[in-house]
């Protein structure tokens, strides 16, 4: 299964409440104030959501298109109305290895589909996504996709992390 739940922030509201009920589960003095902050971090999760979908919302359907290094924006693709194109590497780990006749099909669906631009985990290898993008005339951007950054980086926190995901999609599909 697909571990990147994290790309829909309305999944992330089910986390809080776990976390917030197995906390307070664990230290009942203190469950009313991990209730309560979780209510609050729930309404700011939903806040991100809005935001999120009327960021999206000017890209026209045709747009709407990503084709990533792996199989990570399913959760993503779902909630903001997006098609996953193609993956340049098979299956949800950056550690998998595409075939050259992979490589090739996402090529054609690529240039088939008007595709903008690829979308790599800055974490990763990106020389064959690289490579693909040259081919096809695309722009290669990278994402945080897995990871938060340190405290002065783009993605300290999970909202600052989601909004710097949702802004490099925007730019990236709106050239």
């Amino acid at each position: 299964e697909d571990p990147h739940v994290w790309f829909d922030p309305i999944q992330v509201q089910a986390w809080t409440d776990v976390i917030a009920a197995t906390l307070a589960a664990r230290y009942p003095d203190q469950a009313d104030g991990f209730r309560t902050r979780a209510a609050a971090y729930r309404a700011r999760l939903q806040e991100l959501d809005t935001w999120a979908r009327g960021r999206l919302a000017a890209l026209p359907p045709a747009r709407r298109q990503l084709v990533t290094d792996h199989n990570a924006f399913g959760y993503f693709a779902a909630r903001y109305d997006f098609t996953v194109v193609g993956c340049v590497l098979p299956g949800f780990s950056t550690a998998a290895e595409t075939s050259a006749r992979d490589l090739a099909r996402l090529h054609d669906l690529v240039r088939a589909s008007g595709v903008k631009s690829i979308f790599v985990e800055q974490s990763s290898e990106p020389a064959v996504a690289g490579r693909l993008a040259a081919a096809t005339g695309v722009q290669l951007l990278t994402l945080p996709t897995c990871s938060l950054s340190g405290p002065a980086g783009q993605a300290p926190t999970y909202e600052a992390y989601f909004r710097h995901v949702v802004e490099t999609v925007a730019r990236g599909l709106e050239r």
